[in-house]
């Protein structure tokens, strides 16, 4: 089968021949490993992505039309980058939901809301806050809760939670940086 070229394979493949069929995935395997190689897939992702290349290379053989004056390579390759473009912009916003950002969290669109205006002080519900930010509350301390809350949900500053409760402004970095530390490595253990 390695004999033939493209426009013969699809021609045999429209005729019901498996053989060539696999034939062309063997041939396309290196060109999906390539584009994930050159678009930098993590190694979490990878599977997930290289089946979505084979799923366009499948759709590829059956939408390729030979008289629009591309060759199926190029149709494919266009398939498939634009694949995995838009894969990665939804891994990219799935991580952005996760991950705590301080300007996400503390305004929406207009950039006039507070989220504090929402929620009283001394009545914060930490764990609903966590599950609405895709936090799960078991992987994070109390005390890395409250200092989360009190910075993203009061937007106090590391200076006012640590006078509110009575630790040391390093220790409220601390806390800051380990409950975002957990939070990715929570969301990189979700993707593999």
């Amino acid at each position: 089968m390695n004999q033939y070229n493209d426009y013969e394979l699809l021609y045999l493949i429209y005729e019901g021949d498996e053989e060539a069929l696999g034939t062309i995935f063997n041939k396309y395997d290196p060109l999906i490993k390539k584009k994930l190689y050159d678009f930098k897939v993590a190694r979490g992702l990878y599977d997930d992505f290289y089946q979505e290349g084979l799923i366009i290379l499948y759709l590829a053989v059956k939408t390729y039309n030979p008289f629009l004056n591309k060759t199926f390579t190029r149709y494919f390759e266009l398939l498939l980058t634009r694949r995995i473009m838009t894969l990665l912009r939804n891994v990219k916003k799935e991580n952005e939901k996760v991950v705590v950002i301080e300007s996400d969290i503390l305004r929406d669109s207009s950039n006039s809301f507070n989220y504090s205006d929402k929620v009283l002080s001394s009545s914060i519900n930490h764990d609903v806050w966590l599950k609405d930010n895709n936090i799960p509350s078991a992987i994070l301390t109390r005390s890395e809760k409250e200092v989360l809350a009190m910075r993203y949900l009061n937007g106090s500053s590391p200076k006012e939670i640590a006078d509110k409760l009575n630790i040391d402004i390093k220790k409220v970095y601390n806390a800051l940086y380990q409950a975002k530390k957990k939070a990715r490595a929570f969301v990189i253990d979700k993707m593999d």
